[in-house]
């Protein structure tokens, strides 16, 4: 009997799991030079053995480059109306300028680009365009979806999870590029990992690159925020009516 109620138990639970997944709207970076830079960064990662000693590999060999807007989770069912939202506000919205200052390592092992969200402090074109999504798509969200663990330990992180659906949106928005991210328990190994990376950063010269990104992409992403599916993609600024 117990075993049955097991059985139904999880006969409901998968269908919930399976019919909900992250989307991210974003736009893309597919500027070669970018992308060139970016590679030169990984060689000299794996030139000093960090990828094969923490097991594993940088985003750029199965992701692409990308800026996110907004990310949360939806019922699947609602995958159409969440591109039609990004296919509308893409199309009345101008390409952006970004303009990448550098390399940063957080407390949770993720390698990012920074994007400088000051370059035109009174409006930033990114910040409009992420909050511009936010409103419009934190509405269509899973108002049940799981807050991750490092959220929860950060209290304005958290407040505009459980209000918006992301805790990077708004007030909270920090634009970056993501460029790896070793999935480690905290201890040893990771600040081992923190040394070895930031070693390499601080005596690296990523170059200073200003991109303007021309197109909007939706996309179904892993607990990293990484594409695995682009859905679409969409020209900004390219709208007939």
């Amino acid at each position: 009997m117990i075993r049955l109620c097991i059985t139904i138990y999880l006969l409901l639970l998968v269908p919930t799991l399976i019919l909900a997944a992250p989307i991210n709207v974003y736009v893309r970076l597919d500027d070669p030079v970018l992308a060139k830079s970016v590679s030169e960064f990984n060689n000299e990662l794996k030139r000093r053995g960090i990828f094969e000693r923490y097991g594993f590999e940088p985003f750029l060999n199965r992701h692409p480059l990308h800026a996110t807007l907004y990310l949360a989770t939806y019922s699947k069912a609602r995958a159409e109306e969440v591109v039609e939202v990004a296919r509308r506000l893409a199309c009345h919205s101008l390409p952006v300028r970004l303009e990448i200052t550098g390399l940063s390592l957080t407390n949770t092992n993720f390698v990012m680009l920074n994007i400088d969200n000051e370059a035109m402090p009174q409006n930033p074109p990114l910040q409009q365009l992420s909050d511009m999504a936010t409103l419009k798509l934190a509405g269509l969200r899973d108002y049940n979806a799981h807050i991750p663990d490092w959220v929860k330990s950060i209290p304005a992180k958290r407040k505009a999870f459980e209000r918006y659906g992301s805790p990077n949106v708004f007030f909270e928005f920090n634009p970056h590029i993501s460029l790896m991210a070793p999935v480690l328990k905290e201890g040893e190994r990771s600040h081992a990992f923190r040394g070895e990376v930031q070693t390499v950063i601080d005596a690296w010269g990523f170059p200073y690159l200003t991109l303007k990104p021309t197109v909007l992409g939706v996309g179904y992403a892993d607990e990293q925020g990484q594409i695995t599916k682009e859905i679409a993609h969409f020209e900004l600024a390219t709208c007939p009516d």
